[in-house]
């Protein structure tokens, strides 16, 4: 499913209807460049659930950990070489936690990810507008 944005209201809203859609999945696999928006969908995702967390990116962090009447993590694993790296920050027990994870560049899990989890990838277009689809629901 493809969804187009030009505005950060509008991935606000792309990110509301994906929750909505998807509200039995708790782990998402966001992918795209840097500036993609995908620290914009996951704030637009926590809005959606009545929290309004100042959602930063975790480029440096790694991990960061909102508490909107649950726990809500965002992982960004741009920084981590390998697979050892990501289970020595522990990668397995935020996926076994039952709270959303929203991993942005999880390409180094994404193998070892035993949770059902949505891709979602996003594209740039230009400096305002925004593909971001679902690109593959895996192991439902």
């Amino acid at each position: 499913m493809k969804y187009y944005s030009n505005s950060v209201e509008k991935t606000y809203q792309i990110a509301a209807e994906i929750m909505k859609r998807y509200k039995s999945l708790r782990v998402f696999l966001l992918k795209g460049e840097l500036g993609g928006g995908k620290t914009t969908f996951v704030k637009g995702f926590l809005k959606s659930l009545g929290c309004n967390e100042n959602v930063t990116s975790p480029t440096f962090t790694i991990v960061q950990e909102y508490d909107c009447n649950e726990k809500i993590y965002h992982i960004d694993l741009y920084r981590l070489s390998d697979i050892h790296e990501a289970i020595d920050i522990g990668i397995d027990e935020y996926l076994d936690s039952g709270s959303y994870v929203f991993i942005e560049w999880p390409e180094i899990i994404e193998k070892e990810i035993d949770e059902a989890y949505i891709i979602i990838n996003f594209k740039l277009q230009d400096i305002n507008n925004r593909i971001i689809e679902v690109i593959e629901i895996g192991k439902q």
